[in-house]
């Protein structure tokens, strides 16, 4: 059985606010900015793992609120991710236009 205690109203108002967590900066800001000027950059990686992992981070990293970016990718011959930035508009997946509903429409015949 888990052991616990009920706090009163006082108790509850007693305790400390909610810290939320700092952010922290990211690995990838320095080449987030670099790609923001404007520049195509290369990143060694010495896996295929490593560089699915980095592409994957990037773009994450890139999509965020705050820089709102949208990456190409490509592989070097040596094997380097090349990630530049897209020509195309970022787009957020929760703010794209909805599809048309498919299937039957309701009609009121069908309603008894």
């Amino acid at each position: 059985m888990v052991q616990f205690r009920k706090l009163t109203k006082e108790e509850i108002a007693n305790l400390p606010p909610k810290k939320s967590p700092a952010k922290s900066a990211s690995r990838w800001d320095a080449v987030l900015d670099a790609i923001a000027t404007g520049e195509t950059v290369a990143i060694p990686v010495s896996s295929a793992e490593q560089l699915r992992g980095y592409r994957i981070g990037l773009a994450r990293v890139a999509a965020r609120q705050e820089r709102k970016m949208k990456l190409d990718f490509r592989v070097d011959s040596d094997g380097s991710l090349i990630a530049s930035l897209s020509s195309e508009p970022f787009r957020n997946r929760n703010e794209a236009s909805p599809s048309p509903r498919k299937g039957r429409k309701r009609t009121d015949e069908n309603v008894d």
